[in-house]
């Protein structure tokens, strides 16, 4: 049975205090002391907050490209198949970034690039730098990417999402390939990404990236998404038993669900209604987690 989901209200991004990314000197810390280091989600959520908006708009065909009986995968699945758990977290943050306005590009630092993507913790400088740039390079040969420099920075601007190495420009949804997903900024602001493992971040974008209600059968996976039965299976688990839908399994059927409206209140379901399902919610305003399950 599909349960009741509830919303997860939206942030104040710094609960009233403007963060940057190099503070200055502040009352708390005096003319004469350091500024206190910048970590890992204060970096996020001030290069957030440049964008002035709440949403990652993200082609579908970066999930899925075709149509009917030319139905294949897109680059996500090359994600998971890696295991490039940081691969993905780069271009998602990535894409966050450079697609908020003209000329669609992103131009950081090393060092900004190593906090983002939490790479100083376990690394030195100069190896959490070449890990950076080991990244980028395998974004920019799965062709999402180019990259050049600018100055001592890197210029990392997007390409098209399908994979073709096609100049990027903001989609307009006319067309099929042109239509895209939203990604709540909640992803970051929330720590999901830290939160979630991989095959569930792949399951969350497949759910992101269809219509409300959608059937996920596990065995049609891999030819519709390029990811195995296991790791769908592995991935809706997860969601669900962190919160983020609700269902049952039946069989390699899994159903679950993502919100439906504003006020939390699930959508009126068919008399099909026992189909497995996941259900996204529609809302721009960010990502949901369920207060319990059955």
């Amino acid at each position: 049975m599909i349960d009741r989901v509830a919303r997860i209200p939206e942030r104040s991004y710094f609960g009233g205090v403007t963060a940057t990314i190099q503070p200055g000197a502040s009352p708390a810390t005096g003319p004469d002391r350091p500024p206190p280091p910048v970590g890992r989600q204060q970096s996020i959520e001030a290069l957030l907050a440049e964008t002035h908006r709440s949403i990652v708009p993200i082609r579908k065909v970066f999930v899925q490209q075709g149509h009917g009986r030319t139905t294949r995968p897109g680059p996500l699945a090359t994600f998971l198949r890696s295991h490039d758990d940081r691969g993905l977290e780069a271009y998602l943050f990535l894409h966050a970034m450079a697609s908020a306005s003209a000329p669609y590009n992103c131009v950081l630092s090393s060092g900004v690039w190593v906090r983002v993507l939490g790479l100083a913790q376990n690394a030195e400088p100069r190896s959490a730098r070449g890990s950076v740039s080991k990244i980028m390079k395998r974004l920019v040969d799965r062709n999402l990417i180019e990259r050049s420099r600018t100055g001592r920075k890197a210029d990392l601007a997007l390409l098209r999402e399908d994979g073709s190495g096609t100049k990027y420009e903001r989609p307009l949804g006319k067309t099929r390939p042109d239509r895209w997903l939203q990604l709540p900024h909640a992803y970051w602001l929330e720590g999901y990404y830290t939160d979630l493992s991989l095959p569930a971040k792949v399951i969350l974008l497949i759910a992101l990236h269809l219509d409300d209600g959608f059937p996920l059968p596990q065995e049609y996976a891999r030819d519709r998404y390029g990811i195995s039965a296991d790791s769908a299976d592995e991935g809706l688990r997860e969601l669900v038993n962190k919160g983020f839908c609700t269902g049952s399994t039946a069989g390699r059927r899994f159903p679950a669900r993502t919100p439906a409206g504003p006020s939390g209140t699930p959508t009126r379901r068919s008399a099909r209604s026992r189909r497995p399902s996941v259900r996204r919610h529609p809302r721009v305003g960010g990502l949901r987690r369920t207060t319990s399950s059955t």
